[in-house]
């Protein structure tokens, strides 16, 4: 899954006066003092309010500060868009993909480089704002960064979020997409320093789950007061990512999982049958994949699904991102036409498709299994 963010830019050096204006009108949010000449702020629920196309935010602020602004949102890493603001009044717009959720073609609407050029540092040109505003990256987290380079904010700040502030940094923007977690953690070794590998039980649980080991699972569970204690285990699938130019050296690569999760991931039925009957929270959350739920959805594991649901599994819990399991379902199968619509865009104008771009497309992908999960939710209540 992709990135979502949403984030507000103010051209001066008076972060007290920002924030004094921005909590006016937002619960909660976070301001950091200026650097690059901006002052950034960041809120809960920024993100809604600037797709549900009320009032801007920034506007407010703007016009009570008398001041220029650019608010940058990012949405699963498909729509890239922003807006500047001079004392109020909207000066420009920009929105990478408007028919995104009318499954249209990409086409990008709006950007003034007359407008975007009066923010930008020395030496920008008109020509320059219109390739990144027209740039045919598969990402549009890109887009964002390319502009914000443009006029002078930091490419961290303009793609962070307000949940992203106070998080590791292993659990930020883009690091949420398995590759770049996978990527920052290659080694099992650097992984799991902490309190997750220092409890030999919870290692020996999540071996047992994760070749399904029913046996060692019965006995073990009589004897630990938490079934549920995370410890490293491998990331199934590695296979599939090889495909997609991803190399591990040495050890395979580890994420903290409670052993009913490392059961879910890999596939092993009866031992999610087996801890689920002893205690284990069909609903225990990962900052990765969310809770056992999603993982089986995204692995496309309708098998699991049941098992999980029938056991008190929520199907209408929520992820990082605020998604339920059918929303998390429809948003990967809206990426995945987005990239063959990409692929479909470079071809017919006789341009070469990027080799990841082809890596995407090529990959085995659980398709068939998120049909017969999205089927499995709705019977049991789902909701988008």
């Amino acid at each position: 899954m992709g990135l979502f963010c949403a984030s507000i830019h103010l051209k001066t050096a008076d972060s007290r006066a920002v924030k004094r204006a921005v909590s006016e009108i937002v619960d909660d949010p976070e301001v950091l003092d200026a650097a690059g000449g901006w002052v950034s702020a960041y809120a809960p629920g920024l993100l809604e309010r600037f797709e549900a196309e009320r009032k801007h935010p920034a506007a407010f602020v703007s016009h009570r500060l008398g001041l220029r602004s650019i608010s940058f949102s990012v949405y699963d890493s498909d729509i890239a868009r922003y807006w500047l603001h001079n004392n109020g009044e909207l000066r420009d717009s920009f929105n990478s993909w408007p028919g995104y959720f009318e499954d249209a073609a990409p086409q990008p609407a709006g950007g003034d480089p007359a407008e975007l050029l009066s923010l930008c540092e020395p030496g920008i040109d008109r020509e320059t704002i219109r390739r990144v505003l027209r740039s045919d990256s598969v990402f549009a987290d890109d887009i964002v960064a390319g502009v914000a380079e443009l006029v002078g904010i930091n490419e961290e700040r303009a793609l962070q979020d307000h949940r992203d502030l106070h998080a590791p940094p292993t659990s930020r923007g883009r690091d949420r997409d398995l590759s770049d977690v996978l990527a920052a953690l290659p080694d099992a070794a650097t992984l799991g320093q902490g309190d997750h590998d220092t409890d030999p039980a919870a290692a020996a649980l999540a071996e047992a789950a994760t070749v399904g080991d029913v046996a060692t699972l019965q006995r073990m569970a009589a004897d630990t007061t938490d079934i549920d204690r995370p410890a490293p285990t491998p990331v199934p699938g590695l296979e599939a990512l090889a495909g997609l130019g991803m190399t591990y050296p040495g050890a395979a690569p580890q994420l903290p999982m409670s052993p009913l999760l490392a059961a879910v991931t890999h596939r092993q039925v009866d031992a999610v049958a087996v801890l689920l009957e002893v205690g284990a929270d069909p609903d225990g959350f990962n900052e990765f994949y969310g809770t056992p739920v999603f993982a089986a959805c995204g692995a496309g594991y309708p098998d699991i699904l049941k098992v999980l649901l029938e056991h008190g599994g929520n199907p209408n819990a929520r992820d990082a991102r605020g998604q339920t399991p059918l929303q998390a379902l429809e948003q990967g199968r809206r990426s995945l036409e987005a990239v063959a619509q990409t692929r479909s865009s470079l071809e017919s104008l006789g341009l070469t498709v990027p080799p990841e771009l082809e890596q995407l497309m090529t990959a085995a992908l659980p398709t068939e299994g998120w049909d017969a999960c999205e089927e499995i939710l709705r019977q049991r209540g789902g909701q988008t």
